[in-house]
């Protein structure tokens, strides 16, 4: 593959500043010098070699003063990772904003170069999504609940939907108050699979299908709640401790994701879990410090 590359002829700097426009294949970057002087912009694969490469390119030029990438915690975040594993401070870019980029143009040098200087300007001066730690493992896992329970609320309308046209002498069959109890009988039905042309099979057929579909989705997101217990409880101890915060609002909190309600504490839950990162888990539980 032939990278595009246009650099000017180097010389020694003081400190240089990286701006990385991220995509799924190939990440751009450009490199600043400490007066704002663009240096050079280069593309970069999207694997370790590239990652080492982008940083060892932008070296050459002088001393990396900071980062900054865009998407630290999607396309970006395994420049991230790397970067912040070799000591280089890494600042988080938000993607320009319409109105700018429809002035200026877009293309993978110009926000590259505008990542770059975002930083130098202090713009943008947030430290980048920590992806190495406990606070990953828990969006990974509340990503998963929240999934699961999607799909099992979907499951459970499907179920009410099928059993209102189903054969009323089928439809009597299902006594139990809730969607779920109906889910528990449906799924010891015996249709018989050599006869699902015929329409009574196949809706046995498809609520008992349903009835496990439902029963599986409500064991895989016990399990996942165990583990996001688990994880809060240890690396957040004081934070679940609050008021009306348990494990989940607290795991929903970690990601920014939390579409709750405030609770009443609103000002002092605010500020017990805005921005968290591992760095301040540390501090929250020093026994959870990293080796």
């Amino acid at each position: 593959m032939t990278l595009a590359t246009t650099e000017t002829t180097s010389r020694p700097v003081t400190t240089i500043t990286i701006g990385v426009d991220t995509h799924s294949q190939l990440h751009h970057a450009a490199v600043l010098d400490q007066h704002g002087i663009l240096l050079g912009h280069r593309q970069f694969t999207t694997d370790i070699a590239g990652y080492q490469e982008l940083l060892d390119w932008a070296a050459s030029y002088g001393i990396i003063n900071a980062a900054g990438v865009e998407c630290t915690g999607s396309y970006g975040a395994g420049l991230t990772r790397h970067l912040l594993a070799a000591g280089t401070d890494v600042v988080e870019v938000n993607r320009g904003h319409r109105l700018t980029r429809s002035r200026s143009g877009k293309n993978d040098v110009i926000d590259a170069e505008a990542a770059a200087r975002k930083v130098m300007s202090g713009e943008c001066s947030s430290p980048a999504k920590d992806t190495t730690g406990a606070v990953e493992a828990i969006r990974n896992l509340h990503l998963l609940r929240d999934s699961a329970v999607k799909s099992r609320a979907a499951a459970l309308v499907q179920l009410r939907d099928v059993l209102v046209t189903a054969p009323t002498g089928m439809r009597g069959r299902f006594d139990a108050k809730t969607l779920e109890g109906k889910a528990t009988q449906a799924r010891a039905l015996r249709p018989d699979s050599s006869r699902l042309d015929e329409p009574e099979h196949a809706v046995k057929y498809t609520l008992r299908e349903l009835g496990r579909r439902i029963f599986n989705l409500t064991a895989e997101i016990n399990a996942t709640e165990k583990h996001i217990t688990k994880l809060v409880e240890v690396v957040a101890p004081t934070t679940i401790a609050l008021p009306q915060v348990g494990p989940h609002s607290g795991a929903a909190a970690y990601h920014g994701r939390a579409k709750h309600r405030p609770v009443p504490q609103r000002g002092s839950l605010r500020q017990a879990l805005r921005r968290r990162t591992d760095s301040s888990i540390v501090r929250e539980n020093p026994s959870h410090a990293p080796p």
